[in-house]
């Protein structure tokens, strides 16, 4: 409903033109997958494969992140939403270098019912829904499609469909877009090519470089300090307060490192307003300042930053804070004792404690979702994706299973429950999934775990 209610506004400012394009310097690649991996639960409820290739694993550009998040979004709940049973929604991402521009072109793909032919010039029409009637297929709102037309057509792009009813879809979107580097260069080169990223979204075996954002104003130190940390990191910049704060709220990087003086918004208000958003207070936070008296220092930790560097200083000096914060980023413990003050927890234990008794009010109900668990924390997908993975080192899908499987174990240690009927009890219609998973969690089938721990 959140989502539809957004959308309709959409509609309305764009009559209005008062809707505009907001290109903020991010990741391109990093985004997109992300915004692909958060649908890993819908996948893996709906039996449907989902499948990602990127011919490129680093794109910086400048990119309006909400909308192409949207676009994204709309296109998968679409091929979703029309793939049966066993079917596939693949993704395709290709960014092809120009001499003015760059271009992405995205390929959703699903074996999905397809469109009849005489229906494919009106798919992208408002209010327009094709008159498919399955058990698989709910009646939607008609505006996905439209909405996603004008936000491509509002960056310069174009969106095509090519479709066989029974075999299904396949929408393309290419936009163009400028490629960033570090240092403002009046020729930006393309990135060189690097070898293809092609994986299952189910499969974490290639570990991400981490994001670090550098917010500072000196232009040549800020060239100074990427040029260093890119060896080791992905690295983001903006050169200002307030462009740093949208890029932190929108890219959600590991770390930022930020100068305290800076026209308009400076560090410590940049810290803080870091500090008391939900989406980025689990951001550890750097700040660099040419003052280094006490007070000055106290300022900055008062605001909520995690380490204090005082220039002149030595950048092996910064890549060892640098290290030791983002290592020392480790997923916060998700099991809350039940007596603990409000109080005494932190933020972001306070989520998790929200997240968990979300997740324990709905153990019993098979089909409760990710999607679901986003509803109710009133945070949109890849929003609660990011902040569970980060505290609890989890994707959603795996964190609220975790809850499910902790429940199973106690029930099967404490009550005279067969293995089935505790199966039931924490959401799992089958008994041999939650056989599965239990043995992959604890190393040992359900009945021999309820053996060994009664025999304790």
């Amino acid at each position: 409903m959140l989502n539809l209610v957004n959308q309709l506004m959409d509609f309305r400012k764009m009559e209005m033109q008062e809707l505009r394009t907001d290109p903020v310097a991010g990741e391109l690649m990093s985004f997109l997958r992300e915004a692909v991996q958060s649908f890993s639960d819908l996948a893996e409820r709906k039996g449907v494969t989902l499948t990602y290739h990127a011919d490129s694993e680093i794109a910086y550009a400048l990119f309006d992140h909400d909308k192409l998040e949207r676009i994204v979004f709309n296109l998968l709940s679409n091929a979703f939403k029309f793939t049966p049973v066993g079917g596939e929604v693949e993704v395709t991402v290709e960014v092809t270098p120009e001499p003015e521009r760059t271009w992405l072109e995205l390929r959703v793909r699903d074996t999905g019912i397809g469109i009849a032919p005489d229906r494919i010039g009106k798919i992208f029409d408002r209010y327009f829904q094709a008159d498919q009637r399955s058990a698989f297929v709910s009646p939607g709102s008609g505006i996905g499609l439209a909405i996603t037309r004008e936000f491509v057509t509002m960056q310069e792009g174009a969106i095509t469909v090519e479709s066989v009813p029974e075999q299904g879809s396949c929408f393309v979107v290419r936009i163009p877009y400028d490629l960033v580097t570090a240092g403002a260069r009046p020729e930006i080169p393309a990135p060189a090519p690097a070898k293809p990223a092609e994986d299952r979204i189910s499969s974490r075996k290639g570990k991400r470089k981490q994001t670090v954002l550098l917010v500072e104003d000196t232009e040549d130190f800020r060239f100074y300090l990427k040029e260093n940390l890119q060896q080791y990191y992905h690295v983001l910049e903006a050169a200002d307060g307030e462009t740093g704060w949208q890029t932190a709220l929108s890219v959600q990087p590991d770390l930022v490192v930020s100068d305290i003086t800076m026209p308009g918004m400076d560090g410590l208000t940049l810290c803080r307003k870091l500090r008391n958003h939900a989406r980025t207070r689990q951001i550890p936070v750097i700040l660099l300042t040419a003052m280094g008296e006490e007070a000055v220092q106290l300022q900055g930790l008062d605001a909520g930053a995690d380490d204090y560097l005082v220039k002149p200083f030595s950048f092996e000096i910064m890549l060892s804070r640098v290290r030791n914060l983002l290592e020392r980023k480790a997923p916060v413990q998700w099991v809350i004792p039940k007596d603990a003050e409000p109080e005494q927890l932190s933020a972001d234990e306070k989520f998790m404690q929200r997240a968990l008794e979300i997740v324990e009010k709905h153990l019993s109900d098979a089909d409760f979702s990710v999607e679901a668990l986003s509803r109710e924390l009133h945070m949109n997908r890849v929003s609660v994706y990011k902040r569970i993975y980060a505290l609890s080192g989890q994707p959603p899908i795996e964190f609220i299973r975790s809850v499910r499987l902790r429940r199973a174990a106690d029930l099967l240690t404490k009550t005279e429950m067969n293995i089935a009927e505790v199966a039931y009890e924490v959401g799992f219609n089958n008994p041999k999934y939650f056989a599965r998973y239990f043995k992959m969690a604890y190393h040992m089938l359900p009945s021999a775990y309820a053996m060994a721990m009664r025999k304790e």
